[in-house]
């Protein structure tokens, strides 16, 4: 079970909603509560649980979501705390494409790449080669006569969430969901 994981909530005007599931707040409250529990006992505020505590509860405070909507042709992306956070904003007529792109662990027997120079990474033992799945949404460029507040943006990609490969599955699933809402393709790219 993954508690970091965004849900989509669809919008009654039109698009989608992407926050992070009360798992995420209820597992750090409970954190925050236990930790608590043990400095109260102890009696020391300045103790490893009283840290752990504090953390905690930033952890349960911290938001993160994406907003879709279609009636305001607006893709809102919030991350941060409370009212402490970076909030972006961008035209949802740039959305081109979602894009969910595979990372596979490093491979120690696959060829050196061309021009004959070495891999610069060590391999890894096979206990800790992890791999992941990315979900992007990826905008077009604006043009200066589109958008002359803004000057010439060249096209960005937007990372919207990152998942273990076993997980890949659910990650696949927001994205159809997200491309269904929003009307553009979803595509798969691996390596």
């Amino acid at each position: 079970m993954t508690i970091y994981r965004l849900t989509p909530q669809p919008l009654p005007s039109g698009g989608l909603v992407l926050r992070l599931g009360w798992g995420w707040r209820v597992f750090f409250a409970l954190l925050t509560a236990i930790f608590l529990g043990v400095v109260l006992y102890d009696g020391q505020v300045l103790s490893i649980a009283g840290v752990l505590s504090l953390v905690s509860l930033l952890a349960a405070l911290y938001q993160e979501f994406w907003c879709f909507d279609l009636s305001s042709d607006e893709i809102i992306s919030r991350e941060g705390l409370l009212f402490v956070g970076r909030t972006r904003r961008y035209r949802l007529s740039r959305a081109e494409r979602l894009l969910l792109r595979l990372r596979a662990p490093f491979d120690p027997d696959a060829a050196a790449p061309s021009g004959g120079m070495l891999r610069s990474r060590r391999p890894v033992s096979a206990p800790f080669q992890r791999g992941y799945v990315q979900l992007f949404l990826e905008l077009s460029p604006v043009s200066p006569e589109d958008a002359p507040e803004e000057g010439f943006l060249r096209g960005e990609s937007l990372l919207v969430q990152t998942e273990s490969l076993r997980n890949r599955e659910s990650l696949q699933e927001l994205g159809e969901e997200v491309s269904r809402a929003l009307g553009i393709p979803l595509e798969h790219r691996f390596g």
